[in-house]
């Protein structure tokens, strides 16, 4: 079942999908704007652990309608694991990333991970094994670098 809710742009409870794209490329300076959210599957009872996902959507570099997109999977404010996302719009051929990249907060400090190169046909990604606590309330991101341009980052904000 699913059900609707308003939500704070990039402010995704882990639990809920904030499908929004992103207006900066700080996420120190993300701008807060409203979106709808849902949150997936039925609400969980108090005594259950239910893993869920958040996703966020943003502007890269490439065709008219290129994206990178950011999934996170974890539980309250553990994060299990964060896949980064390239999609070529309308250039078709080879989607081709030359780093993978996420940052996040812990203890007050940002930290960033990257990968390296991957490419496929129209759409190419990276999952990150993170399995640890991000700091609550501060924005976790997923970006990529294409042919030497960063995109925007794409983004959620975990909160418990």
């Amino acid at each position: 079942m699913f059900k609707k809710i308003t939500a704070i742009f990039f402010m995704a409870l882990i639990g809920t999908i904030a499908y929004t794209p992103s207006a900066s490329a700080d996420i120190d300076q993300l701008p807060a704007q409203e979106s709808s959210a849902q949150v997936l599957g039925s609400s969980p009872s108090p005594t259950a652990v239910t893993p869920y996902t958040a996703s966020g959507v943003s502007w890269a570099p490439g065709g008219a309608g290129a994206s990178v997109a950011l999934k996170v999977n974890g539980n309250g404010q553990y994060v299990q694991n964060a896949s980064v996302a390239y999609q070529t719009g309308t250039n078709v051929g080879n989607a081709c990333v030359d780093k993978f990249e996420i940052a996040y907060y812990t203890n007050n400090r940002r930290f960033t991970q990257t990968s390296g190169r991957n490419c496929t046909p129209l759409r190419t990604s990276h999952t990150f094994g993170f399995n640890r606590n991000i700091q609550n309330n501060k924005p976790f991101c997923g970006r990529v670098l294409v042919g030497g341009t960063w995109s925007n980052y794409a983004c959620i904000q975990i909160r418990r």
